[in-house]
């Protein structure tokens, strides 16, 4: 069987099953903001994001969804924007599909938005998203408190690491 990784745009639909995701501890645990988030503040977020500047997905795997990425806060003038992305359904992990979905993402970012550089925001205790984002070519730019740093991705960099990251994922 074929497994097919796709990026469907967030809608109202997914709100409750996102936020139940987001929700979760082991998600929750690795974010900025830990509160749990009600129904109506799932909405409201949704209901604020600027559709020219936002761009979120849930991850879909043979049909199911399995959890959600994004380019968010894009600076058309500057080309640039941060991203992210949690696989929530705890099987799909380490098994490629997440550097599936990324590529299918950072190709959007890098070659249709034609954006210079993303950026991530990963807790400074998150060995595997740390490590995850060095795959992909992300580099540490600052520390940003004494929680969490942020890490750079230039389209360049992309661009020379992508055939081999392609080589790695067995879903595209």
């Amino acid at each position: 069987m074929t497994t097919k990784v796709q990026l469907i745009p967030l809608n109202e639909k997914h709100l409750e099953m996102v936020r139940i995701w987001r929700n979760a501890d082991e998600i929750r645990q690795q974010m900025e903001y830990t509160a749990l988030i009600s129904s109506q503040e799932q909405l409201n977020w949704y209901q604020s994001l600027n559709p020219e500047t936002n761009f979120y997905f849930v991850i879909q795997c043979n049909n199911t969804h399995i959890g959600l990425t994004q380019i968010n806060q894009i600076d058309w003038v500057n080309k640039h924007a941060n991203c992210g992305l949690f696989i929530a359904q705890k099987e799909y992990t380490g098994l490629g599909i997440s550097l599936a979905a990324s590529i299918q993402l950072l190709d959007l970012a890098f070659f249709k938005l034609e954006l210079q550089y993303l950026t991530a925001k990963v807790k400074n205790t998150n060995s595997a998203a740390i490590a995850y984002n060095h795959q992909l070519g992300f580099t540490l730019n600052q520390s940003l408190n004494s929680q969490f740093n942020k890490y750079i991705l230039t389209a360049e960099t992309y661009s020379s690491v992508r055939a081999q990251l392609q080589e790695l994922s067995f879903y595209i």
